[in-house]
């Protein structure tokens, strides 16, 4: 089935029959408007690019945007292909009961990897699966107090063990309980019995394993019941691996939040996830029925507060560290790169960051900083990629470079091939520039897309001049990657270049064209120092109290230059430094207990 995004680009590539199939299709529905006593004012081709180009939206988004708001852009595809466009219309597979064999392959071993067992009070009480890099998701019964239901109570002594046999702490995040009826092992009688509670715990480990282990996906669209649609259980029965469940969905009378499942389970199978044949999470393994069947809470019922602790997770709102341990340097005043992360991580209409000095004649080593802090981002998913695109030094062939990059990462990309009419020679600079670039983002995309990860293309400062093909291939990579879902940029420098797209801002709207998050590296003060030193403190499991704190971010700022009590940014580092010690006898202490 076609996207959105095949759609705009089809309107690009056949600007004539675009038109005409636009007209066409407002006939009928301009008939039926009028009927009612109200007629639309059309939407004309020269209109919509007029539009576009006055909002700086490329041309094919923006008319579908419009004919979306009629309710017109199935029609508008079949119009387009009734004059000879290619759009495919055929419905998508069957889903749910048909699998991708790549995926089923990946599956057993992501799966073995991801899960876990949940340890209360030294005993094995259920299973979890992690769900972000230190994200668990679990039932809440197993998490609980088990000697009797109290649903308010405090959770406490909860450990998880992960699949490589390493033990870390958790505390609860979120949490919705079960019935009381479902803590005594009764099924409940009906939907108002379970109303809002959906046997659900959320649990933040000590440290983001998931980096290193990987985490399940969650359902990107969780479809209420099919009736024996085959779903798959990551558990550890009786806390013993006995490899991975497979079974199907039943019905339960009467009951529409909890699904009946044929997979065979056991004491300990609590909490375990279970899996649709996209193997996407789709709910949580609660028990058995009095049938001996099991059953489970669907995603559905809580996907939104999953979604919103996973999302914090993958992307927190910051980091004490570059690297969140003592080993990496403090971050001090950088919040809103982490803003900005986050916004490029998602699925919206901010494709990555531009990173900028508020004064671009300062000192670039923030800017390299940068990259130190994008690194441990992007490695707490193991689902994306990092490549740094070195500027340091003349790079006649950027798009060449970028594809050089991305396969020493490990992924595998096709060659850049020269194409006839706009090879070097054959047309200026900055048309070569721009093609290679264009060329080369699709690439890399195509390329992560094969591999199911999103990769994040990182740009230095550059120290020498661009030529006229290198900035046309800056520019196109940026610009065409803007419209790739597998492909995020950051450019850190550049100052007075235009980048392609709408710039946003931290805290800002987001809505419009396409574009980038600009991040200011600015200078910081008395106050953004302190800040860190709490976060530090909190990581450490100190307590310095506001006097401890402010004393030592007297002394880390002591001698240093400012004006109106705010200190350059590019001294960051020196005080970062002056803190790494108290900082690194903090954690001591905590080990020493």
């Amino acid at each position: 089935m076609y996207t959105k995004e095949e759609i705009a680009a089809a309107i690009e590539a056949n600007r004539l029959a675009a038109a005409d199939a636009l007209a066409a299709i407002q006939l009928l529905g301009a008939g039926e408007a009028e009927a009612e006593g109200y007629v639309p004012v059309p939407l004309l081709a020269d209109g919509l690019d007029a539009a576009a180009d006055m909002f700086g939206e490329a041309r094919g988004d923006f008319w579908v945007g419009r004919i979306e708001t009629r309710d017109l852009l199935a029609a508008f595809a079949h119009a387009l292909s009734a004059r000879g466009v290619a759009v495919d219309l055929e419905p998508d597979p069957m889903p749910e009961t048909h699998v991708d064999p790549a995926v089923a392959e990946r599956f057993p071993r992501q799966a073995t990897s991801f899960r876990c067992r949940i340890i209360r009070s030294g005993a094995i009480s259920g299973s979890g699966v992690l769900i972000g890099p230190s994200t668990v998701l679990t039932a809440w019964h197993v998490v609980a107090p088990a000697n009797a239901y109290q649903p308010t109570a405090a959770i406490t002594d909860v450990t998880v063990m992960l699949s490589d046999g390493h033990s870390y702490g958790a505390s609860v995040v979120a949490a919705s309980p079960c019935s009381e009826c479902e803590f005594s092992a009764r099924m409940p009688a009906n939907d108002d019995a379970v109303a809002e509670l959906h046997d659900m715990a959320l649990l933040r480990l000590e440290a983001p394993a998931g980096a290193t282990l990987g985490y399940a996906t969650l359902a990107a669209n969780p479809e209420p019941y099919r009736k024996s649609t085959p779903i798959y259980l990551v558990h550890y029965p009786e806390g013993v691996d006995r490899g991975l469940g497979e079974g199907v969905t039943g019905k339960i009378r009467k009951i529409s939040a909890r699904v009946g499942h044929t997979v065979g389970s056991a004491g300990g199978s609590s909490g375990g996830g279970c899996f649709d044949t996209q193997r996407e999470l789709v709910g949580i393994h609660q028990g058995r029925q009095p049938n001996g069947k099991g059953r489970y809470v669907p995603l559905e019922r809580f996907v939104e507060q999953a979604r919103a602790v996973v999302a914090a997770d993958i992307a927190p709102p910051i980091l004490w560290s570059s690297d969140d341990t003592v080993d990496g340097r403090l971050v001090i005043g950088r919040r809103t790169f982490f803003q900005a992360f986050a916004a490029a991580s998602g699925s919206g209409r901010v494709r990555g960051i531009h990173v900028k000095r508020a004064t671009p004649d300062d000192d670039p080593s923030e800017l390299a900083f940068t990259y130190d802090l994008l690194k441990s981002l992007v490695a707490r998913n193991p689902a994306a990629r990092l490549c740094r695109v070195a500027l340091g030094t003349l790079i006649e062939d950027i798009p060449a470079e970028i594809i050089r990059r991305v396969a020493d990462s490990g992924i595998s990309v096709d060659a850049l091939e020269e194409r006839p009419g706009v090879a070097k020679g054959q047309t200026a600079p900055e048309a070569v520039g721009a093609d290679r670039g264009l060329r080369a983002a699709d690439l890399v995309n195509k390329a992560a897309a094969a591999a199911g990860v999103t990769i994040w293309l990182f740009f230095d400062q550059p120290a020498v001049s661009f030529g006229d093909e290198q900035r046309s291939a800056m520019e196109g990579v940026i610009a065409r990657s803007l419209r790739l879902d597998n492909v995020r940029i950051v450019v850190a420098g550049l100052e007075a270049a235009a980048m392609p797209g709408q710039d946003y801002y931290p805290n800002g709207p987001q809505d419009g064209a396409l574009g980038l998050m600009v991040d200011f590296i600015r200078g910081f003060s008395r106050n953004d120092v302190i800040a860190a030193i709490e976060l530090a403190s909190r990581a450490a499991g100190a307590d310095l109290g506001d006097a401890g704190a402010g004393m030592l971010a007297d002394q880390a700022i002591q001698g240093l230059p400012a004006n109106n009590q705010i200190i350059s940014a590019s001294l960051s580092a020196e005080v970062a430094s002056r803190l790494s010690g108290p900082i690194r006898s903090m954690f001591r202490e905590r080990s020493s207990g």
